[in-house]
């Protein structure tokens, strides 16, 4: 699945733009509420500094996070698949963390 399929893409393009994968952008937090795993990953460059999108992944099922948990995670490649009705996020870090979540929906949001 490309990245500009997921729901809500087009709302967040300009901060998504350049960065295939979300490479070298930042997870900045990750929350769980209920089966509901939201993670806000943020831009940082010089013409839109600070800016942020949250991924949210709701009815998760499965979650495997794994490796040192720093301040922040710098994202090498993120990546969501569907098949069927489920939607399978991976999740490879440069730095941080690395992830697989199944859950039943993913969408994209920006977070002010």
């Amino acid at each position: 699945m490309n990245n500009k399929d997921i729901q809500g893409y087009n709302s967040v393009a300009d901060i998504l733009s350049g960065f295939d994968g979300f490479h070298d952008m930042y997870l900045e937090g990750v929350q769980l509420e209920g089966d509901k795993l939201i993670f806000t990953i943020k831009r940082d460059n010089k013409n839109i500094d600070g800016k942020k999108v949250k991924m949210v992944m709701e009815n998760v099922s499965e979650m495997k996070l794994d490796g040192p948990v720093y301040a922040y995670t710098v994202i090498f490649d993120l990546s969501v698949d569907k098949q069927g009705d489920t939607f399978t996020v991976t999740m490879d870090s440069s730095v941080g963390f690395d992830g697989l979540i199944k859950a039943g929906n993913v969408y994209l949001e920006r977070k002010e």
